[in-house]
């Protein structure tokens, strides 16, 4: 072939060229993974060559994030490229003298996901209210905390007892939600410790459910932590298992009633009757105290205590009743905590 200003000229053989590169198609693993054997058929004639390349990254496009090309693989073996979520292969060929080339019918990579540990997303203990130590309002009295009623009385002997419920269950109840990225079944281990103790201490383990109820029936009041644990070790062999934890707010733990302490101060001017009452929780702060007098139940009271604020797990009362007639009469003390724990005081006296 002769071509024009400038003058070249070209000779055109039949022959094809004797090499070339051909790059796949990126291949999406979908998540993270190690990259096994590559595979290949070929046909290759006596005298060219056939070698592979590879290189991963974590992006869809190959960029300057990914691996640099692995070294030649003139035969089949394990891809050297680091572990990720994107691969990509390159061939090399080389043709014969004559100008044959190696045709390639398939190329294969196996690969496997890496495993991606499980991931809690809640922990709640307790009921629907959350999984923090509950609280409640100041606002919790009814009236002024002055019980009184006009008449004459005077007051000759008295008698007290007390008594009280707890209105907390010995159990607690556990849930939570977790999920696994590779779909792996989940198994749980629930501890738990008191706060500012170091050690953890088992609940549960090897949990499936993802809920659980705790025994508490043999814990003393206070403040605890609850750790739950998921892993997915049942589906991974060992150095692959992959763990979550989570650990609560602190929870207050509290079964015991407040207590009627102590009756002091006995007291009948005219037609009146004062009396004061100390009133003490173990753990939580008093929330409602109310007074019955002579069993009249829709007739009872509201108390505040002396500072005017039920704020504390101990309080102060001063009851006032007026108009009391000749005789035997009581005096019921009904206390509340902020877990429901109620306990209940009595005082018997009689007026002349």
């Amino acid at each position: 072939m002769i071509t024009g200003n400038p003058a070249k000229v070209f000779i055109l053989s039949p022959a094809t060229d004797k090499g070339g590169t051909y790059a796949s198609k990126v291949l999406d693993a979908e998540t993270a993974s190690l990259w096994g054997e590559l595979n290949w058929v070929a046909s290759v004639p006596e005298g060219a060559s056939l070698a592979f390349e590879t290189r991963s990254g974590n992006s869809k496009d190959p960029g300057e994030s990914w691996s640099k090309w692995s070294a030649a693989m003139p035969k089949p073996g394990k891809v050297t490229s680091p572990a990720a979520r994107y691969l990509q292969w390159r061939v090399k060929m080389g043709g014969t003298a004559s100008g044959d080339s190696a045709v390639i019918q398939e190329a294969e990579i196996v690969y496997q996901s890496l495993n991606r540990p499980p991931r809690i997303e809640t922990l709640q203990v307790g009921d629907s209210a959350g999984s923090s130590e509950s609280s409640s309002s100041n606002s919790t009295s009814k009236s002024n905390g002055a019980a009184s009623k006009s008449g004459s009385t005077a007051s000759k002997s008295s008698s007290s007892e007390s008594s009280s419920s707890s209105a907390q269950k010995d159990s607690i109840p556990l849930s939570w939600k977790a999920e696994d990225p590779n779909g792996d079944t989940l198994v749980y281990r629930l501890e738990y410790r008191r706060v500012q103790e170091t050690l953890w201490k088992e609940i549960e383990k090897d949990l499936k459910a993802a809920k659980h109820s705790w025994d508490v029936s043999n814990l003393p009041d206070g403040k605890y932590e609850v750790r739950l644990t998921a892993s997915d070790r049942l589906a991974n062999p060992p150095g692959q298992v992959g763990e979550d934890s989570c650990q609560s707010e602190p929870i207050l733990l509290d079964k015991t009633a407040p207590e009627v302490a102590e009756w002091t101060g006995q007291k009948v001017e005219g037609n009146t009757f004062d009396v004061r009452v100390l009133v003490r929780d173990k753990t939580s702060r008093l929330t409602a105290v109310e007074v019955i007098l002579d069993g009249r139940v829709d007739e009872r009271l509201s108390l505040l205590p002396e500072d005017g604020i039920l704020d504390s797990i101990e309080e102060t009362f001063q009851v006032h009743i007026g108009d009391l007639a000749a005789g035997e009469h009581s005096i019921s003390l009904l206390a509340e905590d902020e877990e429901g724990n109620a306990g209940a005081g009595y005082l018997l006296f009689t007026v002349p």
